[in-house]
């Protein structure tokens, strides 16, 4: 008798170790990855693309503020002359966070449906709004005035009132995006 034969039945096969090799009579849907991994996935970018989102816009307006502090209208034009390259930098930065961050979130809240994830979605879609009406208009002619020398007048004071306007309430949709992401965690 030979080693094989010596051995029951039940020990030559475990049942723990049976698979099937993929075209096996597996479905495609099985071989596929889990939905669980790419929700994941959609999760983590999303996170992180609003803390990187909400993070820069507050650097954004403490490096200014910062800047006009050090450097004053009536002592220096340092701060005058430096900010719309700031502006335009982070702006420019913004957009293209606030693309893949979104696209993420809508991803997101379609592969795993819920009203947390939902309404991220909402905000970030707000928020993003609100970046590309800062660049494409609000910056645009806030640029031309200045081009044209005419930074100093009502138009373009106007402007930086809308612009400030602008910032401080994408900051707050994000701070909302922010707040409601452990309700969008938590849920399956």
């Amino acid at each position: 008798m030979t080693n094989r034969e010596s051995q029951p039945s039940s020990m030559t096969r475990p049942a723990a170790l049976d698979y099937e090799r993929p075209g096996d009579g597996e479905s495609a849907s099985a071989s596929a990855d889990p939905p669980g991994v790419a929700a994941a996935m959609l999760r983590g970018i999303t996170t992180l693309g609003i803390a990187i989102w909400l993070g820069s816009l507050v650097h954004l307006l403490l490096s200014v503020s910062s800047l006009f502090a050090a450097f004053p209208k009536a002592v220096s034009s340092v701060a005058v002359q430096a900010a719309p390259a700031i502006f335009k930098t982070s702006e420019l930065f913004g957009l293209v966070v606030a693309a893949i961050t979104l696209g993420a979130a809508v991803a997101w809240s379609r592969v795993s449906p819920g009203r947390s994830r939902k309404w991220i979605a909402w905000l970030l879609a707000a928020a993003a709004t609100l970046a590309v009406a800062q660049r494409t208009i609000v910056s645009a002619k806030m640029d031309s005035l200045r081009e044209a020398g005419q930074s100093g007048g009502d138009t373009f004071r106007a402007l930086h009132g809308v612009s400030s306007s602008q910032y401080l309430v994408q900051t707050g949709l994000l701070l909302a995006a922010t707040l409601m992401l452990p309700a969008a965690l938590s849920r399956k």
